[in-house]
Parts: structure tokens; C-alpha cells; sequence
């Protein structure tokens, strides 16, 4: 998997098409790690704006050396690399003092400096020069290249490390569709795999299990097809096997496919619900309750189902709009509200004419012995 990561001087982030122009660079670009300079966002606008420009990306700013405008902007993709901040300095002279430092230390290990360069040592660093790779990195990552792309809606280029093949890719965790539940084979390869000898402790014994497991549910799904091609095709065959019947409503046998046609139809829409629920459930875990596009179209879709249009009285009469909520306080106005004079019970006289007798009540209250 590629490694690349971006450094630009934005210029200014408080436009939503400068916005839109670094999630679109960012998406094209494929990009692991994405430094924005100059990004002048006041505090309490930087969340929104790099939780839009981000999303499930992880964040990190300068905001808090720098609290009347936020400088330097730092986003990564937690599922390919990890990152570290060790430092952040005001002093400029301090920042290259700690940069030589760095390069004493990580000696002989290959590292790279990116960002946007007022001063440079020599004037074959300038940016007529181009970029430098040490000896070092080259010999490490021989096809390692940079790019200094158009500059778009900044004055300054957007500079892109690209590093092929240098990233393992992670392994995913155990999961599988759970439509594939509710197949009749589910059971028994799941049984079968278990019964898999495996050498080893417990828990090494389990994950390789899970391992095996998991290919052969992944074998399961391919056999299954494409769920939402399925459900197209069943849907086609069901129409077919109906017109059938409209031609020759006597014949019993195209009666049984069409049965059959829409049993597999239903079959079909129901993995199709249950797989689109658990990938509604894998974004919302993924995105949370970030400030995107997902998360509100979730609330507008809550909020709708929710809502109430209309509702029918006690006599059936149906109310919309704002008569909706006055129904409810009329309803709960009489369930709760309302005072109702009560009576004595003395003053009933014989309403009660199954009653007990004197001797029989003082039984019901005499004190209970083991006697």
C-alpha cells in the first residue's frame, strides 16, 4: 500500500470553497497524512470546519500556541499510519535548533521535513530547485518521488510525498454480514470450522479458527451473489411468473413458481434490509456523532420518523398541523386534569351483596401459628 502524505499553504480556511478544494485534494491524491499551513481559523471556528474537511480522519492544530489564529493544521487516516507530535516551539531559531537535533539523532534512519519555507540555507533549496532526497532515504525507498502540484484556490503549491509500496496493509477484524445467518449452511460451516484442530494455546487456537472461519464465510457470501442484483432479479422473476398467471389464471403450476418467486423476493429484501442496517450501524460507529453530512441526514431521517402530522380525537375526527398538539393537552386536560366530585362509600347503601360474616372476617385477620 502507498504511503503519501501533503503539505500546502492554504492561505486561509474560512471559505467553504478553499474547504472543498482540500477534500477534494485529499480524496484525489489518496492521501495518508495531510498538513494545511496558513490555515488562519479563529478557535471556535476549527472543529466544525476539520470535522468537515476530515471526517473520520483524526486532527491535530497549533491552537494552543497560537490562540488568536490557528496556523498549522495536521490530519491522518488512523487506519493506515500512527503519528506522534513531540514538540511545538514559538521561536523559529529553536524549531532548527531541535530539527538539528533530530537529524543528529535519527542518523543513518531515513526522515523527511516538508512544509512552506520562507528562508532556505542555500539557493539550490529554493523551490527553482526543486526537492532533495539524502542518501539515506534513496537508499531505503528508491521509488520515492515528490510532486509539487498546481496551486488551485492558494498561491502556493501543494507538495506531495509519494512513497509506493511502503505501508502494510492492516488486517481487518473478524466480521461477516449477518444475513449469512440466517442461510441454512451458516450453522453447519460454522460447526465444521470449529471443529478444526488447531496446535497451540486458547486463545492462539481461537484466532486462528476465526481466520479459517472467516474465508469460508467469505466463500459463502460470493456463492450468495450480490444481494442488491439479487433482489433486482427476484423482483424481475416474480413480475414474469404474475403475468404468467393474468394469461392463464387455471394453471397451477405457474401458481407454485409464483409462489416460489415470491418467497425468494422476500428472502432477498430481507438480506438486503438486514445488510443495509449493519452498514448504517458500521458508519454511524465510524463517523459518530461528527459534524458530517451522515450525521445529519440521520437526524433529518429521526426526526422524521418522529414527527407527528396528524391525529384523531376521541370521536374520530382527525386534527393536522397545529391542531396537533392542541388534541394532546385537550386529551390529557381530561384524562388527568379534570375534577370529579366523589361520593361516601356509606352513602351506596347495599351496592355490596356478597359479604362475609362477622366470624369470617376476624378469621381472614387472625395472626399465623405453626399450630
Amino acid at each position: 500500500m502507498d504511503f503519501k502524505a501533503a503539505s500546502w499553504n492554504i492561505r486561509g480556511m474560512s471559505s467553504i470553497d478553499k474547504q472543498d478544494e482540500v477534500i477534494k485534494f485529499i480524496k484525489d491524491e489518496k492521501l495518508c497524512i495531510c498538513t494545511l499551513v496558513e490555515t488562519h481559523l479563529k478557535p471556535d471556528n476549527i472543529s466544525k470546519v476539520c470535522d468537515r474537511i476530515f471526517g473520520v480522519w483524526k486532527w491535530y492544530s497549533n491552537i494552543g500556541v497560537s490562540p488568536n489564529s490557528c496556523r498549522i493544521i495536521v490530519g491522518w487516516d488512523p487506519n493506515k499510519i500512527n503519528v506522534m507530535f513531540i514538540q511545538v516551539v514559538r521561536v523559529r531559531r529553536d524549531l532548527w535548533k531541535d530539527i538539528r537535533i533530530h537529524a543528529t539523532i535519527a542518523n543513518g534512519v531515513p526522515w523527511v521535513l516538508m512544509g512552506d519555507f520562507n528562508t532556505t540555507k542555500s539557493v539550490n533549496e529554493h523551490s527553482s530547485g526543486g526537492s532533495y532526497l539524502t542518501e539515506d532515504f534513496g537508499a531505503m525507498y528508491p521509488q520515492a518521488f515528490g510532486m509539487f502540484l498546481p496551486y488551485m484556490v492558494s498561491d502556493q503549491s501543494p507538495s506531495v510525498l509519494h512513497i509506493p509500496n511502503s505501508l502494510i496493509k492492516k488486517k481487518r477484524s473478524f466480521r461477516f454480514m449477518n444475513h449469512l445467518a440466517n442461510k441454512d449452511e451458516f450453522l453447519f460451516i460454522v460447526e465444521q470450522g470449529w471443529k478444526r484442530h488447531v496446535e497451540g494455546h486458547k486463545m492462539f487456537q481461537i484466532v486462528s479458527k476465526l481466520k479459517l472461519l472467516k474465508e469460508d464465510l467469505n466463500k459463502l457470501n460470493w456463492n450468495h451473489g450480490n444481494i442488491f442484483n439479487n433482489v433486482k432479479n427476484k423482483r424481475d422473476q416474480l413480475s414474469v411468473c404474475q403475468a404468467s398467471i393474468d394469461s392463464n389464471p387455471h394453471d397451477q403450476h405457474l401458481k407454485d413458481l409464483a409462489v416460489k418467486a415470491l418467497n425468494e423476493y422476500e428472502n432477498a429484501k430481507k438480506d438486503e434490509y438486514v445488510l443495509l442496517q449493519q452498514k448504517i450501524k458500521i458508519k454511524w460507529l465510524g463517523e459518530g456523532d461528527r459534524n458530517t453530512s451522515f450525521f445529519h441526514s440521520m437526524l433529518k431521517s429521526r426526526k422524521a420518523k418522529n414527527r407527528i402530522d396528524g391525529i384523531c380525537d376521541e370521536q374520530g375526527s382527525r386534527h393536522e398541523g397545529d391542531q396537533v398538539a392542541d388534541q394532546f393537552v385537550e386529551h390529557f386536560k381530561r384524562f388527568l386534569g379534570s375534577t370529579v366530585s366523589c361520593r361516601n362509600i356509606s352513602e351506596l347503601g347495599d351496592i355490596f351483596t356478597n359479604t362475609l360474616s362477622s366470624a369470617d372476617a376476624d378469621d381472614m385477620v387472625v395472626p399465623v401459628t405453626d399450630s
